[in-house]
This record gives C-alpha cells, structure tokens and sequence, in this order.
C-alpha cells in the first residue's frame, strides 16, 4: 500500500527495511558548544511524534544502562518544570518540524535560564539560527511523519547519552527480522475488527500500549485509547458488556515473570470469551531493546494495514493543522 505525499509515492515497509537494514551502529556525536558536565537531570521536552523517543528512553532506563544518579524528566507541556535546578542539568529539545509552538516556549525559557541546551530537528534554518547562538543542533532525516522518526531519534539520543556518558552499557542496534514482524503485524490487521480500540499492557510497559495508540489514532483515525493492567479491570472494565460491539481489545503480553499479572490475564481473557467481546493477544517477549524495537515495528505496520482496510491516509491531518493555526 502506498500513500501520496509531495507527488512521491510511499512505501512503509520499504522505508523500514531500508531504515534497519542502513542502521547498523549508533551515529557518531560530538558537541561543539555543550560543556561536558557531570550531568545529572536530563529534561527531554517534545510532544506527539517528537516525544515518543524520549518516552521510550524513559521506559527503557534500566535495560539500556543509564546511570542510576542520573534523572530522567520527560516535559510534555507548555512550559519546563518548575523548580529545576541550575547546576547539573541539561534540556534536551525535540521538534521534528521545529515549529511546534510548545516545544519552542520550553526553548526559550531554558534560553533565559542559561541552561545547557541539545535540539533535534529536520529544520536546518532553525539549526543555523541556533548555531549562532552556540546551541548544539543535530539535524534529522525527514521522513513520512514524526510518528515515523522514532527510531532515528532513539538512536541518536543514546548516541548522545553514550558520548556524555549516561549510560554504563554498550549499546548495539540488535539485527531484526522485519519480513517476520511485518508478516505477523499483516496477519493480525486482516482480522481485527472494532471502531474504537483499547490497549492494554503492564505499568512498566505502558510505553508500547501508548505508541500503538497513538498509530492507530494518527494512522487510521481510530478512537484509540492505552490504559494499564491491573488499574483498568476496576474501572472502564465495567463498560465493555454494555459496548462491546463497538469495541475491539488489544493485550500486549511479556515473558516477565510475574505470576499475578499472568494469572490476572487468564481470568480477563475467560470472562471476556464468556461475553463475546472481542480481543487480541500480542507477545512481545521480555523487556529490553531489541523487543521494544521489534514491538513499535509491529505497531507502525499493524496501524498502516488497519488504515489502508479502512481507505484511510494516514498522513490527512487537516482538522490537527486547523488547530495548530488558530494557536
């Protein structure tokens, strides 16, 4: 399936191959400004596509070696944290176009605060712009969409977290089998059904739950939404029996051995056969890298598939432009 943008044809599973297949090592970072400090509160600021990223670097902080002195904030508002401190610190900002207005304020507030300051964008005037002003730039690659940038900003994210020394572990880009996750992610879409679409995962991998949400809401204009197991059983449980119709349920399942979480799926998925709602089972393994990769994979092309079965494009955001206009 193909979608036209700029009178150029797009083809998704081309462009992941391509991507994975050309991705073989962490891009090579130095600094031309940033002072090499003992840093130890990392803010990551970015919104949408831009922040997934850093969401997925915050879920994975223990599996890719970070430092445990070292703090994580991740900043998803209109403004920095408050009470930041002045020593130790170092705002990251990611804006795939370098335009949304939110990411740009957290900018300028760091700017009058004299913090040590990264941006990540596709945008080279805003580099140069930058650049002048001695803040360290690092230019992506324009892709399809900023949803679709994510593994290009995780990876030179940990690039840049391995060259300020962050992080203890070596890190490697693990080679995957695309065509397998590809297959699989085709299967599934064939088959499911549903107008509105619930995910749900564990607390600690709510990040693959929310990415696959945010594809299906972008992708193929799903109400989508991700919750958490075990809150959700208490909660919007007790409206499925009424809605369910309507609903078509996603379990996204880990090899972690927790015995209550596995024991609390068997009793969902019983009760959910005896009320005819339907759900799907996905299993992406145990926590670490190269499972999170192959999951937000399967994400992406599960989403594309959904959207192409229902004649979506999944680059229409007209009615998102109209409000990023009159902001």
């Amino acid at each position: 399936m193909v979608f036209e943008r700029n009178k150029k044809m797009i083809n998704l599973e081309s462009l992941v191959k391509k991507f994975f297949k050309e991705k073989r090592s962490l891009p090579e970072v130095s600094f031309d400004f940033l002072k090499k400090e003992n840093f130890k509160k990392i803010v990551l600021v970015g919104l949408g596509g831009s922040g997934l990223a850093a969401r997925m670097i915050v879920s994975l902080k223990e599996e890719i070696g970070l430092k445990k002195d070292v703090d994580l904030i991740l900043c998803q508002d209109y403004s920095l944290p408050k009470n930041l401190p002045k020593k130790e610190i170092l705002v990251i900002i990611i804006s795939y176009s370098g335009k949304t207005k939110e990411t740009l304020n957290c900018l300028q507030e760091a700017k009058r605060k004299k913090l040590p300051i990264i941006v990540i964008s596709v945008n080279s005037l805003l580099g140069k712009k930058l650049r002048k002003e001695k803040i360290d730039f690092f230019l992506l690659e324009e892709t399809i969409s900023p949803r679709f940038s994510l593994w290009q900003q995780l990876f030179l994210l940990l690039a840049i977290f391995k060259e300020l020394k962050l992080i203890e572990k070596e890190i490697k880009i693990p080679s995957l089998e695309i065509e397998e996750i590809i297959k699989k992610a085709k299967k599934i879409s064939r088959n499911f059904s549903g107008k509105i679409i619930l995910i749900y995962s564990s607390i600690k991998n709510s990040f693959l739950a929310y990415h696959l949400k945010i594809h299906l809401n972008e992708d193929g204009k799903f109400l989508a939404f991700s919750n958490c197991l075990p809150e959700a059983v208490h909660n919007e449980f007790l409206s499925l029996s009424k809605n369910k119709k309507e609903v078509g349920l996603i379990f996204l399942e880990e090899d972690e051995k927790n015995p209550l979480f596995k024991k609390h799926l068997q009793a969902i998925f019983k009760n959910l056969q005896a009320e005819n709602i339907r759900f799907w089972q996905i299993n992406f393994g145990r926590k670490n890298l190269e499972n999170y990769l192959k999951q937000t994979i399967f994400n992406a092309v599960f989403s594309f598939y959904l959207a192409k079965k229902n004649k979506e494009n999944i680059l229409a955001n007209s009615f998102l432009r109209k409000i990023k206009k009159d902001f």
